[in-house]
């Protein structure tokens, strides 16, 4: 993804991990590095911490205590529940004992599952930002070339919500290319989405416990859930997609989808057909996203 200071810093946060193993590896001849372990991991803990929340709540939080951030995050519904599972589980389990237990001696097992925790946390929340700093760079690029795209925002404005989502798809897969994560996808879709029509909002899923979807837009009374899949032959991955679409139309008690197939092989005509499943209103949208030369997709 484009260069950004949050995300350089969050991978030095990560590299933190990386140290923690070698640690790791030095604790079969001595076992005083598994404690070393822990204090790597904390320090990889606190600094993913803040560098998200300096991301995620638009303001530095380099100054915050880690039970500070805590608080402000629990309280606004900042973080992804599954995100706040691995926060409260490595900071009760690991971060707080090792912080104010100066007697303390870990295993390698603890020393381990440790790593394992907070590379969890890391990883997930890591995700979370570049799908927000990609959604507001998106969003921000798109509203400043709305005037060059509309004649074609025109047709994207027009029908249902499902069937304007279907019509703004088909102009971001024009305008993208695939040699970029799964996070950012999410975040670039999002963020064209609300770009050429301010009177849409999305919500990323992927966090959810229950989200059988990665992005729900709403107009109004209006909801529409998307589901991204990218695949060499896009044809592989669509009867399990509408079926993954269907489940979280049910749970989420949405009346239409659309699952946005993304070509990442040879290119072919956009397409999209529309059916009716389970009383659920589904959309197919297949897309050939630009490939960068030297660049594998990835998913």
């Amino acid at each position: 993804m484009t260069a950004h200071p949050r995300v350089d810093a969050a991978r030095a946060a990560i590299r933190h991990i990386e140290i923690a193993e070698k640690h790791l590896r030095l604790g079969a001849d001595d076992p005083e590095y598994f404690n070393d372990v822990v204090y790597r991991t904390n320090q990889a803990f606190e600094g993913m911490l803040k560098e998200a929340y300096t991301v995620l709540a638009d303001s530095d939080g380099s100054k915050l205590s880690t039970h500070h951030i805590e608080q402000l995050f629990a309280k606004e519904g900042t973080l992804a529940p599954r995100v706040q599972t691995l926060f409260t589980n490595y900071r009760q389990q690991w971060r707080n004992p090792s912080t104010h237990d100066h007697t303390l001696l870990l295993s390698r097992q603890e020393a381990l599952l440790a790593i394992v925790s907070v590379s969890a946390f890391a990883l997930v929340l890591f995700d979370q930002m570049v799908e927000a700093i990609s959604f507001h760079a998106e969003r921000s690029a798109i509203a400043e070339m709305r005037g060059q795209l509309k004649e074609k925002l025109g047709e994207a404005t027009k029908g249902t919500l499902a069937e304007q989502v279907v019509q703004m798809l088909g102009l971001f897969g024009a305008q993208h290319e695939t040699s970029i994560i799964d996070a950012e996808l999410v975040g670039r879709v999002s963020g064209f989405l609300v770009g050429t029509n301010p009177e849409i909002q999305t919500l990323a899923l992927t966090g959810g416990a229950d989200a059988y979807g990665d992005i729900l837009v709403t107009k109004g009374a209006e909801q529409v859930l998307v589901e991204i899949k990218r695949a060499r032959d896009a044809r592989t991955v669509e009867r399990g997609g509408v079926s993954q679409l269907l489940k979280g139309l049910v749970v989420g008690d949405v009346p239409a989808g659309v699952l946005y197939l993304i070509s990442t092989g040879t290119q072919g005509t956009p397409d999209a057909r529309h059916e009716a499943l389970s009383g659920k209103e589904i959309w197919v949208v297949k897309a050939f996203l630009a490939k960068s030369p030297g660049n594998a997709a990835k998913k």
